[in-house]
């Protein structure tokens, strides 16, 4: 449940004022191999929206921007590197680095020691905000001493502007920490409303921000359930009743609607229901309109689709033919990695249950050449059911192979989210259905 809130800061850009020029200005070159382009973009770290910067053949590039506010963006080297870069009009700076070798890189320019400083700062900040602390209150005396202390010394550093970029990134870094404590309850094995502070840090969020009121309502889940099984209703009923700002309650509806798509169990009528009077975007209603459909057949209970399917020997059978014990179904492709590295595990689990006539593992290929998956199957020799059926995938709305599906003696669906053999609970999950 670990997840880290960090900042990038993989080098920094930082040049003085320039009198000739109020634009921000980037120049540098790329060592190794040759590169036809990085990308640069300002802002969020969002790749879509960055500029293409051609390479030329000596590796030399230059770039060039009038920002319409300090910020800090970043150099991306598509699939080898990332750099941070603090964005400023009227600075200058040149980077210099082999994208091969992550920390071989400088910047230079007028203010050296403004990009050194926010370069061991992020690395400071990073290591506070990841540690684990016994309390919370103790985590945020640390915190908010770090702060004190970074402030201090980068408003001693030129232009103005730099100190202010440190700080939105040390506030926001704070708050995500303490935001993520919840992830050190868990790790402790600590209930989630046992720490007095964060009940109260947590329940002072502001619910107009779409960010917070999202922690919260996961949060809240997570105290009520106390290890149960998630409540989509029950939190959805916490949007409802917490958040009042209609925008804000949209994106929060479609965060948690996104969360139980991936989910998806018995309560998706109810869920959608109460979910769907909150959203008011009509492609954001057409698409969980569009969702509840395509799983409705799918949630627990549901009569799994019945197909054809074909053996080594070119023998037909309906998927139908098997009901009658649980079938643990292993739906993959000889050109999957993934699926290729569950195999092993697929045949200790079939070892495990050999002789239970309770249960039959069931391995379907979606290979669209027989050829391809017959040699597999001559290569590998396995010693439990394997079938083909390439429009799987499509009957049963599967986005991603492998997928592991469990179904009841009577034909029911159980779960499409099955564990993987490789899983150490798979075994456990799976007996408690022969029971």
């Amino acid at each position: 449940m670990k997840k880290l809130y960090l900042i990038g800061c993989t080098a920094l850009l930082l040049g003085a004022c320039n009198k000739t020029s109020q634009d921000y200005q980037l120049t540098g070159t790329f060592e190794g191999d040759s590169l036809e382009y990085v990308l640069v973009g300002h802002g969020a770290n969002n790749i879509s929206n960055a500029d293409t910067v051609r390479i030329a053949p000596d590796g030399s590039f230059s770039y060039t921007r009038k920002m319409e506010n300090p910020e800090v963006g970043f150099l991306y080297v598509p699939d080898k590197a990332f750099y941070s870069l603090v964005m400023i009009n009227g600075t200058k700076t040149q980077l210099k680095a082999n994208p091969n070798i992550p920390d071989k890189f400088t910047f230079t320019g007028d203010l050296e020691a403004a990009e050194n400083f926010y370069y061991n700062t992020c690395k400071v900040l990073n290591e506070k905000c990841a540690a684990t602390y016994p309390s919370f209150g103790e985590m945020q005396r640390t915190l908010q001493a770090m702060s004190d202390s970074i402030e201090q010394a980068a408003k001693k550093i030129s232009p103005k502007e730099f100190a202010a970029l440190v700080m939105e990134d040390v506030k926001i870094n704070q708050n995500n920490a303490a935001l993520d404590y919840i992830n050190q309850l868990y790790d402790a094995n600590k209930p989630f409303d046992s720490d007095a502070d964060y009940n109260r840090y947590m329940e002072a969020l502001d619910m107009n921000d779409a960010t917070q009121a999202l922690a919260y309502v996961r949060w809240k889940e997570e105290c009520v359930k106390q290890g149960g099984p998630t409540s989509y209703v029950r939190m959805l009923d916490v949007v409802q009743n917490k958040v009042s700002n209609p925008e804000t309650q949209e994106k929060v509806v479609m965060e948690v609607m996104g969360d139980y798509f991936s989910a998806c169990d018995s309560d998706l009528e109810a869920v959608c229901q109460k979910a769907l009077p909150m959203i008011k975007d009509t492609q954001k209603k057409e698409w969980v309109e569009q969702m509840y459909n395509a799983n409705k057949k799918l949630i627990p209970g549901a009569d799994a689709i019945d197909c054809q399917l074909e053996d080594i020997n070119g023998k037909t059978i309906k998927l139908s033919d098997l009901y009658g014990k649980v079938l643990y179904l292993d739906i993959w492709a000889t050109w999957c990695g993934p699926c290729c590295e569950e195999i092993p595990y697929m045949e200790k689990f079939a070892q495990h249950f050999k002789g239970d006539n309770r249960i039959v593992p069931i391995s379907i290929s979606v290979d669209r050449k027989k050829k391809d998956w017959s040699a597999k199957l001559k290569a590998d020799k396995p010693e439990w059911s394997q079938y083909l059926c390439p429009d799987f995938t499509d009957l049963y709305g599967i986005a991603g192979i492998p997928c592991f599906i469990l179904i009841d003696t009577k034909g029911k669906i159980i779960t499409t989210k099955a564990p993987r053999p490789s899983d150490p609970e798979c075994i456990n999950f799976i007996s408690k259905y022969l029971k």
